[in-house]
């Protein structure tokens, strides 16, 4: 074999390998950032949830008030939490998708998004109660009717 493509394949192997150990070092990192979750915490984030979602304020409008009962599903893994909601409004359900993880075993973050019957997208912060049977907390996202940023409330309690 010819040093020429003697070198030609170390530098394609090193390649490869230097890709594939720097997506290993960014899932690390990112991964490292949140705290891992405990066995009792995992318990009580997973399950079924229902609650009230209220819109309290759209910024530089006036407030556009509404309540609507929210259930959820989560699973909680050992650095990250995802599941699904629902929310019905004015007649038209609205499915949910939320991941995001848990910091200082209490502090939940979520992101949302739903894309039926309209786009929208946001970021919830809820505290989760010391017994986690109940967590409640704030969204902010984009309001796809008002086509503005809006603020809510969230109050979610676990069903038996």
């Amino acid at each position: 074999m010819s040093s020429s493509l003697l070198n030609a394949l170390i530098g394609a192997a090193g390649t490869i390998f230097g890709a594939l150990i720097g997506v290993f070092v960014k899932l690390f990192f990112e991964d490292g950032a949140r705290y891992r979750i405990s066995k009792d915490r995992r318990a009580a984030l997973t399950g079924k949830w229902e609650g009230r979602i209220a819109n309290l304020e759209v910024p530089d409008d006036s407030p556009s008030l509404f309540s609507a009962h929210m259930s959820c599903t989560f699973v909680a893994y050992r650095k990250k939490v995802k599941g699904s909601g629902r929310f019905e409004l004015q007649g038209t359900t609205y499915q949910l998708t939320l991941k995001g993880y848990l910091s200082d075993q209490k502090y939940v973050h979520l992101e949302y998004t739903h894309s039926t019957p309209v786009y929208a997208f946001g970021y919830m912060l809820l505290t989760l109660s010391n017994h986690g049977t109940s967590m409640a907390g704030k969204a902010v996202g984009y309001g796809a009717f008002s086509g503005k940023i809006i603020v809510g409330t969230v109050e979610l309690k676990k069903r038996a």
